[in-house]
């Protein structure tokens, strides 16, 4: 669970409202309401967009043939459609408040709930004629976060919790010529995670820093097809034995656990060194410790330029997806892992930051 914001700062009550137009009928709305005094901090911010996306164009990946009375071709042409089955409405909504002791505790609640409505259009080479179809994803997403930060002078000590629920539905449905929607698929997803964190800082001078992590994350995942049998049903056979269903999906549950431990020092004012080690479990199996190494020079102060460089090792376990989704899941899958000298990576930063790679690694 990461919800990158922060509190808001105000002082007092402020309202703040947007209204977007756009082609195609498209319209953006957000509102922010905002409230914060010495102690307080409140924030409600609620984004809703929406379109039908429903327009014209002349459709360059289909090449129409004109034909005579003897089907001989005498030309062609590139046929003019509506993109269909494009809708969107998504609604956006996130709460935040945050208290401050005023003697180095603060408490944070956060809460950021989706409501998404999409349409997927067909593919611009699909030949069928018939519109009636339905091509849509549904999702429902609530992520919640509970925090205590504690600061000292040297030292701090953060905790979080958090709970994330979603759920995602797919449908397909197609007119067969017959007058009658037929539902094709019907895909269901629901997963619940449950997160633990906690993580310090130890400051020893100027020039020293000591931070440590530990995270815990519970994965349950049920992912079905409602139009198909779910896996721990009988499967049904016909009079010779052979099945005449595959199971499509799962219904699993994995705890991941997580460990960092980090030594900063920056010798100088330019230039900064790191050592990390990291350590993790997904269900009953460790990774060994993983060691990584980072350094920072600042060429110029002038725009922040800034040069970096990292070696590490890193290691990828599978998915819950890459096991056990059907089709393409495998349970035999082992853990990937990269080369004990993962590629330098350098960083150029100034107003923005991008950073080119020779190869990006597995975890």
């Amino acid at each position: 669970v990461k919800l990158s914001t922060r509190p808001a700062d105000a002082d007092g009550f402020n309202l703040q409202y947007t209204q977007g137009v756009g082609s195609f009928s498209t319209f953006d709305e957000f509102l922010r309401l905002t409230y914060g005094n010495d102690r307080w901090q409140t924030s409600t911010r609620v984004v809703y967009s929406s379109s039908p996306n429903d327009f014209k164009y002349r459709n360059y990946d289909k090449n129409v043939l004109i034909l005579d009375d003897d089907h001989n071709i005498i030309g062609s042409y590139y046929p003019i459609e509506r993109n269909k089955s494009g809708a969107y409405h998504d609604f956006h909504a996130l709460q935040e408040v945050y208290y401050n002791t005023g003697h180095g505790d603060r408490f944070g609640l956060q809460a950021w709930y989706v409501n998404s409505k999409r349409g997927l259009p067909m593919l611009s080479v699909d030949h069928k004629e018939n519109d009636d179809y339905l091509n849509q994803q549904r999702e429902q997403t609530l992520r919640s976060i509970l925090s205590w930060d504690h600061l000292r002078k040297k030292w701090k000590v953060g905790v979080k919790a958090g709970y994330i629920h979603t759920w995602m539905a797919y449908d397909y449905e197609r007119e067969l010529g017959n007058g009658k929607m037929e539902k094709m698929i019907r895909s269901r997803s629901t997963i619940n995670t449950f997160f633990g964190q906690v993580d310090g800082e130890y400051y020893l001078g100027e020039k020293w820093l000591f931070t440590a992590t530990v995270s815990a994350h519970q994965h349950l995942v049920r992912s079905i097809d409602k139009n198909i049998i779910p896996m721990d049903n009988q499967q049904p056979t016909d009079p010779n034995g052979n099945k005449t269903k595959v199971p499509v999906g799962y219904d699993k549950g994995r705890i991941e656990l997580s460990g960092y431990v980090s030594i900063r020092y920056r010798p100088t004012e330019r230039l900064g060194l790191s050592i990390g080690l990291r350590e993790e479990m997904f269900g009953s199996e460790w990774t060994p410790i993983i060691p990584a190494f980072f350094t920072d020079y600042l060429i110029s102060k002038r725009g922040n330029l800034v040069a970096k460089a990292s070696i590490s090792r890193n290691y990828r376990f599978p998915s819950l997806n890459d096991l056990y989704f059907l089709p393409g899941g495998n349970p035999d899958l082992k853990k990937g892992t990269a080369s004990p000298t993962t590629p330098v990576c350098r960083s150029l930063r100034a107003a923005t930051e991008f950073t080119p790679c020779g190869a990006k690694p597995l975890g």
